[in-house]
């Protein structure tokens, strides 16, 4: 089964929120892709307010990746999500016509403020 990318970008807000504090997140980007071994995938890309990178560096990273992971499994999700990490104001998006596997272009689900 499939998530669609709009429950898989609440999830991963809120998971990061809740591991990080309302604060210290923006939103997540989310977006389908093939990885390196030609598997179907996620990939998600949690955005850090401005000045707030620091803060998830320095937590449990580890924790709520895993905790996102998890969900994504439990709900059904069979692809595996990568998850990256940026600041808002650092992040481009760009216009979704574009055709690359470049984090800028990652707009098929918009950011998330919630």
């Amino acid at each position: 089964m499939r998530l669609d990318m709009t429950t898989i970008r609440d999830a991963a807000v809120r998971i990061y929120k809740r591991h990080f504090g309302e604060g210290a997140i923006d939103g997540a980007l989310v977006d389908e892709f093939i990885d390196s071994s030609g598997n179907e995938a996620v990939k998600v890309v949690i955005v850090a307010k401005e000045g707030q990178i620091d803060t998830l560096l320095g937590g449990t990273l580890g924790d709520a990746a895993l905790d996102l992971q998890d969900e994504l499994t439990t709900a059904g999700e069979e692809r595996f999500a990568y998850i990256g990490y940026g600041e808002a104001g650092e992040i481009q998006i760009e216009d979704e016509t574009e055709e690359d596997d470049d984090v800028s272009n990652m707009t098929r689900v918009p950011l998330g403020r919630s």
